[in-house]
């Protein structure tokens, strides 16, 4: 990603149906090339307090500087893309930020009263909802 610091970098979509929205992206929109990962290893999941094991599949691809994730969610764990689909809502779900410095922003937020409703590692990196 080639966006400054301190800029909404991503805008991630929860789904139904991985090949419907790829195709609607590619082809309606224009947006790619999107790169798949099936069953992403989401490490260190942590699911409001609790261990989970959430099994999604992502796909990444970028609109100019942004970059757009379309995640799938392939199995019942509770999770916050479950609670969302459960919701009856599909659709933009969250942005992503990436900060100087995590743990600082992360202090910061919870100084500001918002809880972690999601954390896990992804190739070593931290994230947190």
């Amino acid at each position: 990603m080639t966006q400054p610091l301190h800029t909404v970098r991503q805008l991630a979509y929860v789904i139904k149906d991985m090949d419907a929205a790829l195709k609607y992206w590619v082809d309606v929109l224009k947006v790619g090339p999107f790169f798949l990962f099936e069953h992403c290893p989401l490490e260190n999941q942590v699911y409001r307090g609790n261990p989970s094991n959430t099994d999604v599949t992502i796909a990444l691809g970028n609109s100019g500087d942004l970059q757009i994730e379309l995640i799938f969610q392939h199995n019942d764990e509770l999770s916050v893309y479950k609670e969302f689909l459960d919701a009856g809502r599909v659709g933009v779900h969250h942005f992503g930020l990436m900060p100087e410095d995590y743990k600082a922003t992360c202090a910061q937020y919870k100084e500001l009263g918002h809880e972690a409703a999601f954390e896990c590692t992804i190739a070593g990196s931290e994230l947190v909802y």
